[in-house]
């Protein structure tokens, strides 16, 4: 007679919980083998999305000669590096995106988008600002507004095509040998209740990056310092308190790189009323 021995609770969680984790793995696998989210339809929705907000920007910072038709806009995308199926939701997507401008320089192409995608077949890209500009831009009147490209949305048929589109864009030029640049927007900035204000910086692409101090000046009085350290090909920014009382329209930000470089050794600008 076959006997049946009873097993303890305790000898059943390590068991239970093994058949969990696989029930959870298999669930994970068949969600993204099933997925709308595929590649395809990035690299086809990406530039229609991109090239229509394109335009709104170049309408308002008056340039000439940019239309969605004349853009020829492509991309290239990847999901989590080659080791991952280019298909399903997740924040590891990177496309690289081309298009053309005669106010841009096409030597800076390819540029590399950061991409969020959805379950519901809608995703949030993000370009680099050397190429789409940082999060407010100044428009054709001097007034500081909200970049259209500089993060957006968009959403794909879930049905279209799939079909591989054949673009292949990604750069296959070494990486930067030379000395990280920094760069600080200039444009209009307000200050706070506190009479801070923060000034964007940006580092472009190079050998370890950029570091180093900013001396501020308003209309020629020292206000104040902060220091600052950025990665290669990324942005940030510095907090300046401008003294209780302080009066001036133009703010000289003067800097002293120690890691990297700078473009200029000063940047102007302007301060809003308060």
């Amino acid at each position: 007679m076959t006997r049946i021995r009873n097993l303890s609770p305790r000898r059943l969680i390590p068991w239970a919980i093994g058949i969990l984790a696989l029930v959870v793995a298999s669930a994970a696998l068949t969600s993204t083998s099933q997925s709308s989210v595929t590649r395809a339809r990035l690299e086809r929705d990406l530039p229609r999305t991109f090239s229509n907000l394109y335009v709104q920007q170049a309408a308002l910072l008056g340039h000439k000669g940019v239309s969605a038709k004349s853009m020829h806009t492509q991309a290239q995308c990847d999901k989590g590096g080659p080791k991952v199926a280019d298909r399903g939701a997740g924040a590891d997507w990177i496309c690289y995106v081309s298009w053309r401008d005669p106010n841009v320089d096409e030597t800076l192409m390819p540029g590399k988008f950061e991409v969020s995608a959805h379950s519901n077949n809608c995703y949030t890209a993000g370009g680099p600002s050397k190429l789409v500009g940082l999060l407010t831009i100044t428009d054709k009147h001097g007034r500081d507004v909200p970049n259209p490209v500089f993060e957006f949305d968009g959403c794909f048929d879930p049905h279209g095509s799939n079909e591989p589109t054949g673009v292949n864009l990604e750069p296959t030029k070494s990486s930067p040998t030379g000395p990280a640049a920094l760069s600080i927007a200039t444009g209009t900035l307000h200050p706070d209740v506190r009479g801070v204000v923060r000034p964007t910086l940006s580092c472009a692409p190079g050998q370890e990056g950029c570091g180093g101090s900013v001396v501020a000046r308003l209309d020629g009085k020292r206000v104040g310092t902060a220091t600052y350290a950025l990665a290669p090909d990324s942005k940030g920014a510095v907090e300046i308190e401008l003294p209780r009382g302080a009066t001036g329209s133009r703010l000289v930000l003067a800097v002293t790189p120690v890691i990297g470089d700078t473009v200029r050794p000063a940047f102007t600008v302007r301060i809003a009323p308060r």
